[in-house]
């Protein structure tokens, strides 16, 4: 049997870059951590989940949407794309979802901006939070369009009273005032549920925006993914707890305490606006009181029992305009006390990420900011 020695040298090339491929697809490609042993999830066309260092062979191509989580760091999520060059897997792009778009996304839809991050139980806190404002809102909404419908009808048939059938006359007065401030009462519940809903979404849209989960991706050696993870910090915690309380807590996985602040703020906060709400109801009512008053003349019988009943609930409303200004300035200083101890057990007493110094003062020199120059003063961490 003779081989053609051109056809064989020929052939060399085709077989030595088989070769290559082979060797090549042989190595795959291994997604590192740091530190190390954080878990590794990835979802695409298939789903991958492991430990760091998690090898990955070369039909492992296509989007992944990964998600890196150790305890004491801040989980990395962001997308990942693999394509196979020479034989090999490669690392293509890698991004995460910018500032921009996770505002985009919050002020559309509440939540929606925090979830696409993967900050999941941010999302749902943000997003269910707005649509119970929005429930409130439309709620109030209803009562004062009802209220205003028979403010309406009331003065209507006031109108059409007869001045003369005093009886007649005065139960309508008394009713119109008493509907007017009804209505006022009722509007100002509106504009209150329309602001809570709009400062919901507002702090929503803040927390997406400046709060986002970490993803420093590098390119290392051949065949290594570089996923570097950010660790929690005293700080990071206080600011979460400063936009709304529980949040710290949230994110350092200390999620029964975040339930407590969380749920103990949005109760406080609500029992002192629904108190403030009451209160100026008061207040409109004894202005319609006053006015009613300043309108009867004493000269009947009629006038003299309605001034009566006007003097009588002139006295209840005052009352319980008291009682709800006092209700609403307690609640108003739990709500501070609450957001207050939220930051500082977030700041202070929550437990260390691995390798972060607990809090302490030092007196210390420190860099002159003039050459040739000595300074000393007080360094604090937190």
């Amino acid at each position: 049997m003779t081989i053609d020695r051109r056809r064989f040298l020929g052939a060399v090339p085709i077989l030595l870059m088989i070769a290559l491929r082979a060797n090549a697809a042989a190595d795959p490609l291994t997604i590192w951590t740091h530190p190390l042993g954080a878990r590794i999830e990835l979802k695409g066309s298939m789903v991958l989940r492991g430990e760091s260092p998690l090898p990955l062979r070369a039909d492992h191509t296509g989007a992944y949407r990964a998600r890196v989580e150790m305890p004491g760091y801040e989980t990395a999520v962001g997308s990942l794309l693999f394509r196979v060059e020479d034989g090999a897997l490669r690392l293509d792009r890698h991004d995460r979802s910018p500032g921009a778009d996770r505002l985009v996304h919050s002020l559309f839809l509440p939540g929606s901006g925090q979830i696409r991050d993967g900050r999941r139980t941010e999302g749902i806190f943000w997003g269910g939070a707005t649509l119970a404002a929005g429930i409130a809102a439309i709620v109030t909404e209803s009562r004062y369009r009802g209220a205003r419908e028979d403010f309406n009808d009331a003065d209507a048939a006031l109108e059409r009273t007869d001045p003369n059938d005093r009886a007649a006359y005065l139960d309508q007065l008394h009713e119109t005032f008493r509907l007017e401030a009804e209505t006022n009462g009722n509007k100002r519940a509106r504009d209150y549920s329309l602001g809570t809903l709009g400062a919901f979404w507002a702090l929503g849209a803040a927390d997406a925006f400046l709060f986002r989960s970490s993803f420093d991706v590098r390119e290392g050696d051949p065949g290594t993914v570089q996923i570097g993870l950010v660790r929690k910090t005293r700080l990071r915690r206080a600011l979460r707890s400063l936009l709304y309380p529980g949040m710290g807590q949230n994110y350092s996985g200390r999620n029964i305490r975040a339930l407590a602040f969380a749920g103990a703020a949005t109760a406080a906060g609500v029992s002192a606006l629904v108190s403030h709400v009451r209160y100026k109801e008061e207040v409109d009512l004894l202005d319609a009181l006053g006015r009613e008053r300043a309108e009867l003349i004493p000269g009947g019988p009629e006038e003299a029992a309605l001034l009566l009943e006007v003097d009588r609930e002139t006295t209840a409303a005052r009352n319980r305009r008291d009682d709800h200004r006092d209700g609403r300035n307690l609640a108003a200083v739990i709500t501070a006390g609450i957001w207050i101890g939220a930051v500082l057990d977030a700041a202070l007493i929550g437990p260390d990420s691995p390798g972060e110094e607990a809090p302490h003062w030092e007196i210390s020199f420190l860099d002159p900011p003039v050459r040739g120059s000595t300074a000393i003063g007080i360094r604090g961490r937190f």
